[in-house]
């Protein structure tokens, strides 16, 4: 993923939490909490708060479908060992080769196995946005990583030599070539801009918290 830091645009857009998320989190017109350990997933490609506080071991991940994100919030309280899940989904496996199970014809040699099939590409990650007002920071590890490519299928069982008949005994048949794996994902593009008390953190800031990403 590309880290780099730049100025944002952001429409003020009302806050969305999925239902699968309402559970582990504590939203206001304004604010949202997540809890200790819980996820928050965004259901949204924009979300804009007054606060965010993720709170140690929270995870922010995005919901089916969400290729680009950004996530604003004026004040931005962020625990230990926060994370941001924005890696694409792998890639499904490759269909496995046809075995045969019956035994080629008399004095015949078996045949190959079917080939495997070739595992699907791997999701790309999604692009994000991050604009935060840093009140406290632990850390925070970002993994916009794209997806691992599928596993290729198994090849098929070979064909049982067939039976002997005032010949030689034949060789059975060779399992099938296996799958190709699949490609892997594209990772997302990270753009961060975080800033303490409306004054935006440079290298001469040197007591302003600096957001750990990995």
């Amino acid at each position: 993923w590309i880290l780099r830091l730049a100025r944002v645009a952001l429409l003020a857009l009302p806050v969305s939490v999925s239902p699968q998320a309402l559970a582990e989190t504590r939203a206001g017109p304004d604010a949202l909490v997540v809890e200790k350990n819980q996820h928050w997933r965004v259901a949204s490609t924009q979300v804009v708060l007054k606060k965010l506080e993720l709170r140690d071991g929270a995870v922010i991940e995005f919901g089916p479908g969400i290729t680009h994100a950004a996530i604003h919030a004026d004040v931005a309280v962020i625990g230990k060992n926060v994370q941001i899940n924005a890696a694409g989904a792998g890639g499904v496996s490759g269909r496995d080769g046809d075995d045969w199970t019956e035994p080629a014809a008399v004095c015949e040699t078996g045949r190959a196995g079917g080939a495997g099939g070739e595992g699907g590409r791997g999701g790309d990650g999604i692009d994000l946005t991050l604009e935060f007002g840093v009140e406290h920071i632990g850390n925070l590890h970002i993994n916009a990583d794209g997806g691992t490519g599928g596993i290729g299928g198994r090849g098929g069982d070979g064909q049982r030599g067939g039976n002997i008949d005032r010949c030689y005994g034949k060789d059975g048949g060779n399992g099938g070539a296996g799958g190709n794996g699949g490609a892997g994902g594209n990772a997302g593009a990270v753009t961060l801009r975080y800033f303490v008390n409306r004054k935006t953190v440079n290298k001469e800031d040197h007591g302003a918290p600096v957001p750990t990403a990995t």
